[in-house]
């Protein structure tokens, strides 16, 4: 990109792509209250929408690499992105969009960790508190379900995905030191494919053409949400950007309430800021664990890392 950066233009882009993302989260809440579909439908659609549009625009010497596919941690990442994306759905179907978006968007603690294990990687001092004041968060969002002995498998469920998403992180940055980004989430796409379809297929016949509509929207916009965010991250630095897309279980969670009468209790709410609060503080803190992008959320560490196949260059002066 050789555009000059301007703050008002990233904030439109990462708005644009809150509203992408939760809007895509609402269609699958929807389909699977109304439409009977299940999280393994909404997976295949989702490959297969991401498998159309990163071909249509990446191919043909503009980032992807087919012949890349076939290498061991491309492979590995499809598999933690179909898990980990087919656990969120579920879990969006069955415990409410923003209850679902605030567990699944815990998944950078759960990478911090798995980062200083795995990749020996040694995390900011202030990550520790963080990570301590974030699991506080969870305990509280988790406190009155646990009394009321609801907390049950697709809570489980959804922690797992979150567990399961911080370690698709670990390997997505692993795999940035070499691959190309479209070639990444082309890998994810296509295994999704191989994997939902035997799966999904029993739903097709059962699928009106209305339902499919909407499932190939849905995973259309989250693939265009990602262009939005590598673009805005573009004219934001990490802190702008990652702060913004903490609006999506907030914009998830008001939807759910207003389509679905979904709500949250006042030690919920608490608990869900708490955890949120950290967990955007772990994405910016210094020497963060964190890759250049996320199974569904990019969040990169500077603007010089390589992006949907293009290089960004240093920022410049700002156009307010």
């Amino acid at each position: 990109m050789n555009e000059p950066v301007s703050i008002r233009k990233g904030i439109v882009l990462m708005l644009l792509s809150v509203v992408f993302f939760s809007v895509n989260c609402l269609i699958i809440r929807w389909v699977g209250l109304f439409a009977s579909v299940d999280g393994w439908m909404s997976s295949f659609t989702r490959g297969l929408a991401g498998t159309i549009f990163v071909i249509a625009v990446y191919s043909r010497g503009r980032g992807l690499h087919l012949s890349h596919l076939r290498k061991p941690m491309i492979i590995l990442r499809g598999f933690l992105g179909v898990t980990t994306i087919t656990m969120l759905y579920f879990t969006l179907i069955h415990l409410g969009a923003g209850r679902a978006m605030v567990i699944n968007l815990t998944y950078p603690l759960f990478g911090a960790i798995i980062a200083a294990l795995v990749l020996k990687e040694k995390p900011h001092p202030a990550t520790l508190g963080l990570l301590i004041l974030a699991m506080i968060g969870l305990g509280l969002f988790f406190s009155e379900s646990l009394q009321n002995a609801t907390f049950g498998g697709y809570d489980l469920l959804g922690l797992a995905g979150a567990v399961l998403a911080g370690a698709t992180v670990v390997v997505i940055r692993k795999l940035t030191q070499t691959e190309t980004a479209p070639t990444i989430y082309s890998g994810q796409c296509i295994i999704t494919l191989l994997v939902t379809t035997p799966l999904a297929m029993p739903s097709f016949g059962e699928t009106t053409p209305f339902i499919w509509f909407l499932l190939m929207l849905g995973g259309g916009i989250v693939a265009y949400g990602q262009i939005l965010i590598t673009k805005g991250f573009y004219h934001l630095d990490v802190a702008q950007g990652s702060a913004i897309q903490m609006l999506i279980p907030v914009l998830t969670g008001a939807g759910g309430f207003i389509l679905f009468s979904e709500s949250f209790s006042i030690i919920e709410i608490i608990g869900a800021i708490l955890t949120l609060f950290a967990t955007w503080r772990i994405t910016i803190a210094p020497r963060a664990v964190l890759a250049t992008s996320a199974p569904d959320v990019a969040i990169p560490q500077d603007t010089t890392k390589e992006s949907c196949g293009t290089t960004i260059p240093p920022k410049k002066t700002p156009i307010r």
